[in-house]
């Protein structure tokens, strides 16, 4: 009878955590889907002001070049290698990462850029903290080609 009792006990505990975890579960599923739709709702725009400065850098090869290496050591983590906003960093943030492969990216002009990357937001610390605004604008240089080689495609 014992044998019986501590059977009953045991499968009633299982159940328990069971239903407790797909719970858990449930919960966590619907919370990561709130999240997402407030970020994917927010749209990032820099101040009118940032609208109007204008890169003092040429689109030639020797700029591009540099601003590839400024991005490597600085951007490519979270924005990945290709510039598609996969890159190892940008698994673990909340904040969705630019994707630069996007098309719509020419419509934003360099100034806003040069603002939303000096300023940061969320997990995105404000770069203008850790590299010069040279670096900056020719960054952008670089990551405006990722736009213009998908366009191509």
């Amino acid at each position: 009878m014992n044998n019986l009792k501590v059977s009953f006990l045991i499968l009633v505990s299982l159940v328990f955590l069971l239903s407790v975890r797909q719970s858990n579960i449930s919960k966590n599923n619907e919370l990561y889907a709130v999240l997402q739709t407030v970020q994917d709702s927010v749209k990032w725009a820099a101040p009118a002001s940032a609208n109007k400065l204008i890169n003092p850098y040429e689109a030639n090869d020797e700029n591009i070049e540099i601003g590839k290496r400024i991005y490597r050591k600085h951007c490519r983590s979270c924005h990945g290698k290709t510039g598609d906003g996969q890159g190892v960093g940008a698994a673990d943030l909340l904040t969705t990462v630019t994707n630069f492969t996007n098309p719509a990216l020419f419509e934003q002009t360099d100034g806003s850029m040069f603002w939303k990357i000096s300023e940061g937001r969320n997990e995105m610390e404000p770069y203008s903290n850790k590299i010069d605004e040279e670096d900056i604008w020719l960054v952008i240089l670089y990551i405006k080609t990722f736009s213009s080689e998908s366009s191509k495609q």
